[in-house]
């Protein structure tokens, strides 16, 4: 690299030499330069698929991400909506317990609603609605979780041989919730907020009005608090603060 300065009235130029760049900064170079390009390709993919859901007839938020294609099944007269910031998973790789099936939305009757707040991350998971479920913000649905408020065929053998109406309740779930991978929710649940479900549990009634852990088939209430020690005393200030 050549470099001049004045000497005398009269102009020297000189060469300067640079160092190479090292294998380490050329190595964190290509990784950013590649990190970039990631970013740019997961954001123009969430575009296009969130072009394709309000297509489908969905409402969906701004500034929501999507790995894969996730499938929305919409009956005429009904609604399904998608807060600002989630998160949907429906390919392998995009969670470390996924085997990339698609997320599924799917609303079976007129009037039938599937409300999905902000900053809800969903992976894999499969809500039907016959009349409406609402998932909290901040919840989490796990791998292959099944979310349904409607049993989808009748219980009475002759009510199912005569095409008879199967059984209908809304489920809604708290903020802040977490249900765990391969989970399934059932008709007439409500979970309190903060409310943590164990992995492979089946729920089939509401959870109580603190958020605690439940677990098991039929999922039963195995702790109070889903809180640590640390955050209980927390959380006790903030609704004591509540009632105040």
């Amino acid at each position: 690299m050549a470099a001049s300065y004045h000497r005398a009235g009269l102009v020297v130029l000189h060469r300067t030499r640079v160092a190479p760049a090292s294998p380490g900064g050329k190595m964190r170079l290509v990784k950013g330069l590649a990190h970039g390009l990631a970013r740019t390709v997961r954001w123009l993919w969430s575009r296009l698929v969130t072009g394709y859901l309000r297509v489908r007839g969905v409402d969906v938020g701004r500034s929501c991400s999507f790995y894969g294609i996730p499938r929305a099944r919409r009956v005429r007269g009904s609604s399904i909506s998608i807060g600002d910031r989630c998160v949907v998973r429906s390919a392998s790789g995009s969670n470390q317990f996924s085997r990339g099936l698609p997320t599924v939305l799917s609303t079976v009757a007129r009037d039938a609603a599937i409300i999905i707040d902000e900053h809800v991350g969903i992976s894999d998971s499969v809500i039907v609605c016959a009349s409406r479920v609402h998932i909290g913000s901040e919840t989490l649905l796990g791998v292959e979780t099944l979310i349904t408020d409607t049993d989808g065929h009748p219980v009475c053998p002759e009510c199912r041989a005569a095409r008879g109406d199967a059984g209908v309740r809304e489920v809604r779930i708290g903020r802040g919730c977490f249900v765990a991978a391969r989970s399934v929710v059932l008709k007439g649940v409500i979970l309190a907020d903060g409310t943590c479900v164990g992995a492979g549990s089946v729920v089939t009634q509401s959870g109580g009005e603190t958020g605690g852990v439940l677990a098991g088939a039929p999922a039963t209430m195995v702790r109070s608090s889903a809180r640590c020690e640390g955050h209980r005393a927390t959380g006790e200030n903030e609704r004591l603060d509540q009632h105040a």
